[in-house]
């Protein structure tokens, strides 16, 4: 089932084995969320399958040739240590300095980063959906046959990006933050731009 809403989620979505739903819930249950928007966007057939333009062939060529595969590349087994602080050993704190941080514990502030670094990879989601949906436009609206080709690939590029990072926060680090309003208001003007 797809619940469709007027504007995007406001809450924090928990996921994992204490937040998972899947063992009590079948899938009849379980809603998809899905947001309409309507684009003035110009299609275009191409009926001429013929190379034209080489650079963009050799692109759509290059993305066959090497991609990437989340499910084989990444090693997803490896678990997170949620007591240990996500910033890598050695760099820089961006709220050493910031006194309401200082005054929290160390447990407190080990949970902030997770909360801080998941708010930043869950905007990093929700603009590669961006992303996503602005390429599967091209496709349709690129006017040559080579176009549409390579704006097809971008599209599976951008799939795997947007796999990725769901898959890290609903897998990894157990929650995800809905999309900042700023975020939304650019991905909206993106996506209904004419141009």
């Amino acid at each position: 089932m797809i619940k469709f809403v007027d504007s995007a989620p406001k809450l924090v979505v928990r996921v994992g084995a204490e937040n998972d739903l899947t063992a009590r819930l079948s899938p009849q249950d379980v809603d998809d969320v899905a947001e309409i928007f309507q684009t003035p966007l110009t299609g275009a057939y191409t009926w001429n399958y013929s190379e034209s333009d080489k650079k963009l062939r050799k692109l759509y060529r290059l993305g066959k040739e090497r991609n990437w595969n989340a499910e084989i590349d990444i090693d997803w087994s490896r678990g997170l240590e949620r007591h240990e602080s996500p910033a890598r050993e050695g760099s820089e704190n961006p709220y050493r300095d910031w006194a309401p941080f200082r005054a929290l514990t160390e447990q407190q502030q080990v949970e902030f980063g997770w909360h801080a670094q998941v708010w930043a990879i869950s905007q990093f989601l929700h603009g590669e959906q961006g992303a996503l949906l602005v390429a599967s436009q091209l496709v349709s609206c690129a006017p040559t046959h080579d176009g549409k080709l390579y704006a097809a690939s971008q599209t599976f590029d951008e799939a795997r990006h947007v796999e990725v990072f769901s898959r890290y926060l609903t897998q990894q680090a157990g929650f995800m933050y809905p999309v900042n309003r700023h975020l939304k208001a650019l991905l909206d003007k993106i996506l209904t731009d004419p141009r």
